[in-house]
């Protein structure tokens, strides 16, 4: 499996959302509440996006990567993880999933 570095791939995903170009996800859910994670997140077609005003962090907000799920209901769409925990990413044309390395 092919590996790409964590800014890269961040960078990579910027620059699609001006070509209109989507790309795939899988991150690890954490629970902040229960301090544990939920399994692996595979989001098929998503997009980065800005922060929405209503967003609030406790703690910085470049730690995370808010991102639209354009698969989900329009009511889900608008989601974020944490850098940190994207495990994997792939891009166009081919959609070869890619290992991050942080």
């Amino acid at each position: 499996m092919n590996t790409i570095n964590g800014f890269e791939a961040l960078a990579r995903a910027h620059e699609l959302r001006n070509t209109g170009e989507t790309f795939e996800l899988r991150h690890l859910t954490y629970n902040r509440r229960t301090q544990s994670s939920n399994g692996m997140r595979h989001v098929r077609h998503c997009r980065t996006r800005p922060s929405l005003p209503q967003e609030k962090f406790d703690v910085c907000a470049e730690l995370y990567l808010p991102y639209t799920d354009l698969a989900a209901p329009a009511n889900e769409q608008n989601r974020t993880c944490r850098k940190r925990l994207i495990r994997y990413v792939a891009f166009p044309p081919k959609y070869k999933l890619q290992k991050v390395i942080w």
